[in-house]
């Protein structure tokens, strides 16, 4: 991490690669056929061949995969193929999920010495943990509620008599494990199928850990396969889009939660229109920033990580790369707002969300409005900011060409 602010350190990463992070309309771009023009098909052939060659890591976070979600089913075959490009030029070089990004980096502040958080993963996993998601116990628990439906008949001793006999230290006996696999019990896996997004024969381990067949790694593991094949969750979300809110719900959850308190921040800002000339309200702006990038940032990791933290600006650009560059870029956001005529876009958080994993790529994709600002923020990071993707393969080049921003 970086040191004087003038300095551009090089990346202390597990690969020697250069790692590029394209931005989601790059995806839509190259996967159009529609779009698809002599120049931006040229673009798409360099990124594979940098790929091919071995010199490039192209990355994604779970915040393109979260963009990428169709919001309805005549969006899904679009989605599908952004994703399938996804897959061909990133593999499983994906960064973790924001709430992950922002616990490794709190630990980092809150060390006494510098921690080597690593926020690269080679699996695939972008996205958040899955504490009690998959719990078997929850799980076996809306089985044995099912089971209570159809025996509502029944009296008290009888229920007791029933489940006792299905139920033997928390697992299913032999008998009642048999019966899963009858055709009149495909209606409940069905409904798992549909619940989960996991592949048929993921949704069946799990399925048999219920039973008592698979082990909890087992299913575990088969469920977290799943996830890390964004091909096969768009084609989830193509089948189920129907049941896509929740569960894009639950992948934004710690973005939502970090959302809420910028939001809450940025009405300072906006207040700075009701009164002053522009030379006041520059200079209140400039005052302003280091405290609000303070308490916003102590907000968001006490609210996503349950950390209560108190970090000096110094500690959090030193230590906390990743917030630095979002907080510091949303600031600039709505900065820009309160001196000129732009308004906030609901697209500016997604743009941060993507910012804030500029400082640990080499090379960062963003837009022409983006770009300067997340720019002037991360350079001290060494990293590039990329505003046109025709720019992109030049960029590339000059990169490889040079071997002082690359080392273990």
């Amino acid at each position: 991490m970086a040191g004087a602010k003038n300095e551009q350190p090089k990346k202390v990463l597990v690969t020697r690669k250069l790692l590029v992070y394209l931005d989601s309309s790059d995806y839509s771009v190259l996967s159009d056929p529609k779009r698809m023009s002599a120049e931006v098909e040229s673009v798409l052939a360099r990124l594979e061949q940098f790929k091919k060659e071995g010199r490039v890591s192209f990355v994604y976070s779970g915040a393109a995969i979260c963009e990428m979600a169709p919001q309805e089913a005549t969006h899904a075959t679009y989605a599908e193929d952004r994703a399938n490009l996804l897959s061909k030029l990133c593999d499983r070089n994906a960064l973790v999920s924001f709430d992950r990004l922002i616990a490794g980096e709190a630990a980092q502040v809150g060390a006494s010495e510098p921690l080597p958080f690593i926020p690269l993963s080679e699996d695939g996993d972008w996205f958040p943990e899955m504490k009690g998601l998959i719990s078997p116990v929850d799980l076996v628990q809306v089985f044995r509620q099912k089971m209570t439906s159809l025996k509502a008949g029944l009296n008290r001793k009888q229920r007791r008599a029933a489940e006792s006999s299905t139920f033997r230290r928390g697992s299913l006996r032999g008998s009642a494990r048999d019966s899963l696999s009858d055709s009149k019990n495909q209606r409940g896996f069905d409904e798992l199928l549909a619940a989960y997004p996991m592949r048929p024969g993921a949704a069946r381990i799990l399925w048999n850990h219920v039973a008592g067949t698979a082990t909890k790694k087992q299913a575990e593991d088969a469920f977290l396969e799943s996830l890390r094949d964004p091909k096969w969750m768009m084609s989830w979300f193509h089948n189920h889009h129907d049941t896509l809110s929740p569960v894009v719900t639950w992948l934004r959850g710690p973005s939502v939660k970090a959302a809420g308190v910028v939001r809450e921040a940025a009405t300072k800002l906006r207040a700075i229109r009701k009164g002053g000339d522009s030379e006041e309200q520059a200079r209140l702006i400039k005052e302003w920033r280091p405290e609000l990038i303070e308490s916003v940032w102590s907000a968001i990791v006490e609210r996503s990580a349950g950390s209560d933290q108190t970090p000096g600006i110094a500690a959090i650009e030193e230590r906390s790369a990743g917030l630095n560059v979002m907080l510091n870029a949303y600031y600039t956001v709505f900065a820009d707002a309160a001196l000129t005529e732009r308004e906030p876009k609901d697209s500016d958080f997604a743009d941060m969300m993507h910012a804030a994993y500029s400082p640990y790529v080499d090379i960062f994709r963003a837009d022409r409005y983006m770009a300067p600002h997340v720019q002037r923020i991360v350079t001290r990071y060494g990293t590039k900011v990329v505003s046109r993707l025709t720019e992109l393969p030049r960029s590339i080049e000059t990169a490889l060409r040079s071997s002082s921003g690359i080392s273990q």
